[in-house]
């Protein structure tokens, strides 16, 4: 059956001598196949006005007809309905009802509350303990490591283009739009008495029938809620969170690491996908190489977020409500507050400010054309509209699938309702071809209303309120609400972007051994930098870099008040102040649309640059850190860093700045790493997330740090979090050794005892080894132990061999002797294992470097079949599971690395009955060449000692 669905919408109240409730109408035309005419829709704004309405109430004591006549005061407009539906449009397809599926929604908020999580604790560990700094990090960014999708499959084809455009589908694709339904008599309003409607007991719900009508019309009940105040739709129940025409969203504030169970709204400054992606990243770099330095990537910054955390549960229950009424007449059924939601109106109030701000309001222009080409405007252009945010968006892929996120608004200081404006001006990109040509000539225009939009800054508290727009464009006005009900608590905005590092920049190529971050001088012995390069001018005598200022984009510029006026500045104001800060913007806006960093405005967060170089074992035994400021901002001058050749040995690195310039000095043979990172502006710390962190750190105690315990650090841009740091690495390369080797001819130390020949004479010493033969190959086992007086890690011996016969002819004793290749010689080494309750406590004794190699212990299970006698086969098991038939070794958790073999380290024993061993290796801190990541990382470190030591079955904890 062919008929009109009105779904009536409480509106609210009217003021005035003669108050009024106000209620909406929605038409949703339901017809079977043909033509308006068939219907005797030709004109349907005729129609309306000549039609009779009637309001129903609905309550417990049951259903009661109004006593006062309903008000319409016809606003439809003939000339629009046939210019829209003279032509193609009017034809009329059977409406058949559709199902779309619930999307699949990614949880947002589980993630924003992960990402904060990780960095909140390495904000607060790296400045209680900036020793450990790396190790916290790592294990933080390991938490994130995921196994990488699959491959992709491809592509399905792209579904079929939709069908033309009908009345039916022409009506859906103007549901948007409330003022062009208004325009065609597809949304109508009635002013009802209010008395007629504050009737009864219980829920109540309303009706609107029509009679004078060619047309069947369904009448669904609308529950409603009516106050001194308010008229709106009521809800189903609580779970919604709308209440009289708001979301409600009390007691909403940041979403914290540390809330127990969800809340139902949470607001983020985060940019929660981009941190997401970065980190599974990083996760999965460090994994497929342990020597990488785990650095904790930038966050950037989201704007002012509003999410619902588990959001998929809202989408499933409204395809759920949706499949329920699929193809059901929806006379005499029940709609309430959650089926009426065409969208969601944002407001923002600042600070302690009363006023609200609407995000959604615009000025909006419809026009269409008829059949003679005269444009019909729609509506009134000169009275501003309110758009409105989808609250249940999702994006449909080739596939056909849907896919959404936690995230309902998102406000970066521009309006919600208007597209983003072209400061740049220039050509308009064009308009998208439509998959479906209209069978009508409609244009619109949006346009933000000048003055509306508050200024979205850092340090500036903000609230946020959300207005219900109804199916037919109405709901609250701004002012309808008073005061914070439904409001946000107010929050901090912040800038979670970090202040990057300086940027450096070479214009020249690059020599041998250098890079943009590698600066590379060479020498010889007996000779400086500058003779070695006048005789091989192929290497420069000096290397030099230029160091430019980070920039930041136009938006987090704009987002820091540099284009604001200062307060009680007298230059900022009037149309000098006006066209200094226009230029910087169009800088800006230019330099992000070609991507030329030279162009870019600089961050006003950084005042200056540090440069350090670490203390380290066996190099310097204090730090170095000096700073250079930049000049006044927005100048973008460069800074240049020079590397020349220190001419003593001591200190082996200097480090000066010098007229803004860095001069770094090392001395020969020599390598540093220079950390070059930014420095904070004076009064920018609190624009930023991370001094939030600071202000609540995470830790045992839960006690804030005195400022005087890490502001100055982080303020001289040594706080990896706020100031990440750009490693540079400074080499003065040698040609040969700063000294000739000298090799002892000292017969010392030798397995057998020296002696003379009397065929040689007293000069030759010998020392003779017995021979073994194997096939046509003669072998002797020589075992040395370096002087004890002396001690030396690993040193080179080279070794003159010869064939000694003492029964031989005179003077032919000794055959010409062969000097082999230097070896060098391992170290003995003693390893010790105590037992102290379920502790295990082991140190490795023995000469080593400096600095020392590093130590790695770790306990191994035997694992295998029943009655398999561990170390009958010394086999490793590294697989996952374990395998159950084969008799092996299997690697525990309790592992114990240490930079100080001799310093006993301390490994805990699980308690169980299996066997267990444990396993010690030393590492010298050289890396393998090349680095492979095909293999083991054990098989690509320098070993230099590995023992396996079985603990007594009396050890382990039962």
């Amino acid at each position: 059956m062919s008929t009109f669905v009105w779904a009536a919408m409480p509106a609210g109240l009217t003021g005035g001598p003669e108050p009024a409730a106000r209620i909406r109408v929605l038409v949703v035309p339901r017809l079977a196949a043909g033509s308006l005419a068939d219907f005797g829709l030709q004109d349907w704004p005729s129609l309306l006005a000549d039609a009779t309405f009637d309001l129903e109430v609905r309550t417990a004591d049951g259903i009661r007809e109004a006593e006062h006549a309903l008000r319409y005061d016809p606003v439809a407009d003939s000339d629009a309905w046939h210019a829209f539906f003279d032509a193609d449009a009017g034809v009329v397809e059977e409406w058949t009802p559709t199902e779309q599926p619930a999307p699949q929604v990614g949880a947002t908020y589980a993630d924003a509350r992960a990402v904060v999580m990780s960095y909140r604790e390495c904000t607060s560990i790296l400045t209680r303990e900036p020793t450990d700094g790396e190790d916290a990090v790592r294990r933080r960014i390991d938490q994130w490591k995921t196994p990488l999708p699959p491959s992709a499959q491809p592509e399905p084809p792209l579904p079929p283009l939709p069908p033309d455009l009908d009345f039916h589908r022409t009506v859906a694709t103007l549901r948007e739009h409330p003022t062009v339904l208004e325009a065609l008599g597809l949304v109508f309003e009635l002013r009802a008495d209010r008395a007629d409607l504050d009737i009864g007991t219980g829920p109540r719900f309303l009706r609107i029938r029509g009679t004078d009508l060619p047309i069947d019309i369904s009448s669904p009940w609308t529950k409603y809620d009516l106050t001194g105040t308010g008229f709106w739709p009521a809800p189903a129940n609580g779970s919604s969170g709308i209440r009289n025409g708001l979301l409600d969203l009390a007691g909403v504030g940041l979403l914290d690491w540390a809330e127990g169970t969800a809340p139902p709204w949470a607001l983020s400054l985060i940019d929660v996908d981009g941190a997401v992606r970065a980190l599974r990243t990083e996760a999965r770099a460090l994994d497929a190489d342990s020597s990488r330095r785990p650095v904790l990537p930038d966050l950037r910054t989201g704007g002012l977020m509003l999410i619902r955390p588990d959001r998929q549960s809202d989408f499933t229950a409204r395809a759920g409500v949706a499949a329920g009424r699929l193809g059901a007449g929806l006379h005499g059924a029940e709609l309430t507050a959650e089926d009426l939601v065409l969208g969601y109106r944002v407001d923002i109030r600042t600070g302690d400010d009363e006023q609200w701000h609407p995000l959604c309001t615009r000025r909006a222009s419809y026009t269409v054309e008829d059949a003679d080409g005269q444009v019909i405007t729609l509506g009134d252009p000169a009275l501003p509209e309110e758009g409105h945010v989808k609250p249940y968006a999702a994006v449909k892929t080739p596939d056909g699938r849907l896919h959404a996120d936690e995230v309902v608004v998102r406000w970066d200081g521009w309006s919600l309702a208007v597209p983003f404006v072209n400061l740049l001006g220039g050509t308009p990109l064009p308009e998208p071809a439509p998959a479906t040509t209209p069978p009508y000539v409609f244009r619109w225009d949006f346009s933000p209303v000048g003055g509306a939009l508050p200024r979205l800054r850092f340090v500036v508290r903000y609230a946020m309120r959300v207005r219900i727009a109804d199916l037919t464009g109405g709901g609250p006005g701004l002012d309808e609400p008073t005061g914070p009900m439904g409001a946000t608590g107010t929050v901090k905005y912040a800038r979670s972007d970090p202040i990057r590092p300086p940027r450096l920049s070479h214009d020249n190529t690059f020599g041998a051994g250098a890079a943009l971050d590698r600066l590379v001088v060479r020498s010889d012995l007996g000779m400086n930098a500058a003779r070695f390069s006048a005789a091989h001018p192929q290497y420069p005598p000096v290397e030099r870099r230029a160091l430019h200022r980070p920039t930041v984009s136009f938006g987090l510029a704009e987002q820091h008040g540099v284009f604001d006026p200062r307060e009680g500045n007298p230059d900022d104001a009037g149309p000098a102040f006006t066209e200094r800060t226009w230029k910087l913007a169009l800088r800006a806006l230019r330099a992000e649309a070609a991507d030329d960093p030279d162009g870019a405005l600089p961050d006003p967060a950084t005042s200056g640059v540090s440069a350090h170089v670490a203390a380290a074992p066996g190099g310097l035994t204090e730090p170095l850190t000096d700073r250079s400021a930049w000049d006044d901002w927005p100048s973008a001058d460069p800074k240049r860093i020079t590397l020349s050749d220190q001419p003593t040995p001591t200190p082996p690195i200097a480090l000066a700045w010098a007229n803004g310039d860095l001069d770094l000095r090392l001395a020969k043979a020599e390598e540093a790493v220079l950390e070059l990172s930014s420095t904070v502006t004076d009064g920018f710390l609190d624009h930023f997330s991370v001094k939030q962190w600071l202000d609540r750190p995470v830790s045992a105690s839960g006690v804030p740090l005195p400022d005087s315990e890490w502001e100055v650090t982080v303020l001289n841009g040594r706080h990896p979090v706020l100031c990440p740091v750009r490693r540079i690495h400074l080499v003065h390369a040698v040609r040969r050794p700063l000294a000739e080797p000298r090799w002892q001819s000292r017969l010392t130390g030798f397995s057998e005892p020296p002696g003379t020949s009397a065929d040689l004479g007293a000069s030759v010493l010998l020392v003779p080894y017995a021979v073994t033969r194997d096939g046509d190959r003669w072998y002797a086992d020589i075992e040395i132990a370096p002087p004890a007086a002396a001690p030396s890690y690993a040193p080179f011996v080279r070794l003159a061999l010869a064939r000694f016969q003492r029964n031989s002819l005179p003077r032919m004793s000794l055959s010409p002797v062969v000097v082999a290749d230097p070896v060098r010689l391992l170290p003995d080494r003693r390893l010790i294992v105590e037992r102290t309750g379920p502790d295990l406590r082991i140190s490795l004794l023995g000469t080593g470097p400096r600095p020392p190699n590093r130590l790695e212990a770790v306990l191994e299970e035997a694992h295998g079949p029943a009655g398999a006698v561990p170390g009958v086969a010394d086999l490793v098991d590294l697989g996952s599971p374990a395998a159950a038939t084969v008799p092996a070794w299997r690697p525990l958790s309790a592992r114990v690395t240490s930079d100080s073999p001799e310093t006993p380290s301390v490994l805990r024993m699980p308690s169980g009955t299996a066997p267990l061993r444990l396993r010690v290796r030393e590492v010298e801190r050289i890396p393998a060449l090349p680095p492979s990541s095909a293999g083991p990382a054990e098989l690509q470190d320098r070993t230099l000692f590995v023992d396996v030591v079985p603990l007594p079955p009396g050890w382990r904890p039962g």
